[in-house]
């Protein structure tokens, strides 16, 4: 075909010297937002979302910086780690699509402005898809997250975005499209570019995406299952007034771990909220050819929102408010009018300000209504470690999955709860530990507990 005929046919077409069927022939169909108007729209949204944005992220790693120096078993949680590093990428992201907003001219900068757009958003998908697979692995598939698992969430999420953004980078693939308007794949409309964009940013994105929605299904359905049955054992046995303190505290610990679980399956969710249009609407451009505008405004300003999303999910989180409440219990107890450390005036002036100003008065909160709390002990955990044999233990209880099925008994001990599974029983152990004699130490309560704080911990 002569140039001629393909200009009459793509009159936008910024190679008119290759065939319509060229890998690298890009039709340059218009794909801009239309009017000054609305560019200067899309200017103050991205300046503005963006900037609360980028601050909520920062308060995220402030808050847990702050309460880690306070005391780090706190906030010692697999999932809080990793909230920590997607905050970060939310907040690195976020001044990045500031610059990316007024970065709109050839060269070496618009190209290193969408690597950096194309790197933090598939790390920031990674994280998330890391944050999904401990949900199933701890809580649906019920293992253990040794430390090498840990490590690899990290490891693997920054050294596989680095494998699939720089190479277009590296080969050029990336600058800006007079077509398109802003910094990102160019010759975007070429078959060339279109393969491209999906191997190294659509088919990871998508395929991640879906699967923290289907986690979060799935970890939803067994949450309702569960509690279900949990009710249903209840109606068969004694009621509340009639239950030991270890059966109460085992009631409340179920809560508190839905809760936990619950508020955990958050962070998975909020990819699908926030970058789900960004996805269909390249789509509907590479596909379909033409810019949808409303879907266009939605996803401008939801991508700009996981810094914001995260941060609200953050404040749902059950261990921050354990975590505040043992730094007020603490406080209290150092600094209040009957504190350890009133007997010098002269020092810790402002810690006793802050107690006496925002803390005295309030209710003092009983530990033991609150099983997160002893999850986040001081006590190192060991598997070699052996309990004095002086030491006596209150009654309290723990919760954990058995190895195997275990009808239900009801003792002075223990109650067992067998919770039906797909195509296995499992069941779970609710032990009331009685105090030992003072020559006869208690091994089997500090295993148990120690698999509780290890099954919270791995959250």
């Amino acid at each position: 075909m002569s140039t001629q005929n393909v200009t009459a046919l793509y009159p936008n077409t910024p190679t008119p010297d290759l065939t319509p069927d060229s890998w690298d022939f890009d039709p340059g169909y218009n794909l801009l937002l239309p009017g000054d108007e609305a560019n200067r729209i899309f200017t103050i949204v991205n300046l503005c979302v963006n900037s609360i944005g980028m601050f909520c992220a920062v308060m995220v790693c402030v808050i847990l910086l702050l309460v880690r120096l306070y005391d780090k078993t706190l906030v010692d949680r697999v999932s809080l780690r990793l909230t920590a590093a997607v905050s970060t990428v939310d907040a690195v992201k976020s001044a990045a699509y500031i610059i990316f907003t007024f970065v709109a001219t050839p060269g070496a900068a618009c190209g290193a402005t969408a690597w950096l757009i194309l790197f933090l958003t598939n790390l920031y998908t990674f994280l998330s898809v890391a944050i999904a697979f401990n949900l199933q692995w701890l809580f649906l598939l019920r293992k253990r997250v040794n430390p090498w698992l840990e490590i690899s969430y990290f490891a693997v999420s920054v050294l596989l975005a680095l494998a699939t953004t720089v190479p277009p980078w590296a080969t050029g693939r990336l600058g800006l499209d007079e077509n398109y308007g802003v910094c990102w794949y160019i010759a975007y409309s070429s078959k060339r570019t279109i393969l491209w964009e999906w191997l190294t940013f659509l088919s990871w994105n998508m395929m991640g995406t879906l699967y923290c929605f289907f986690v979060v299904v799935a970890v939803i359905f067994k949450l309702r299952k569960s509690t279900i049955a949990v009710k249903t054992y209840n109606s068969h046995t004694t009621s509340s007034k009639d239950l030991t303190s270890a059966q109460r505290r085992a009631r409340r610990t179920q809560r508190t771990m839905n809760k936990l679980v619950l508020r955990i399956s958050l962070y998975a969710l909020i990819p699908i909220v926030t970058q789900l249009g960004w996805y269909i609407s390249e789509c509907i451009m590479q596909f379909q050819h033409y810019l949808n505008i409303g879907l266009d405004w939605y996803l401008i300003v939801t991508t700009d929102l996981p810094g914001v999303l995260n941060f609200v999910a953050f404040c749902m989180d059950p261990a921050l408010a354990n975590a505040l409440r043992h730094i007020k219990e603490d406080m209290l107890e150092k600094y209040g009018e009957q504190g350890s450390l009133q007997s010098n005036p002269s020092e810790h002036r402002f810690a006793r300000w802050i107690t006496k100003r925002f803390l005295s008065g309030t209710k003092k909160v009983d530990d033991v209504t609150s099983p997160f709390y002893r999850m986040s002990s001081s006590q190192p955990l060991s598997k070699d470690y052996e309990p004095d044999s002086n030491t006596s233990y209150p009654d309290e209880f723990v919760a954990f999955p058995s190895a195997t099925a275990i009808p239900v008994v009801n003792n002075s001990q223990s109650t067992m709860i067998q919770i039906p599974e797909a195509r296995q029983n499992v069941s779970y152990e609710m032990n009331q530990i009685r105090p030992q004699s003072r020559n006869m130490p208690n091994r089997r309560k500090y295993s148990e507990d120690e698999e509780t704080k290890r099954v919270f911990r791995g959250l």
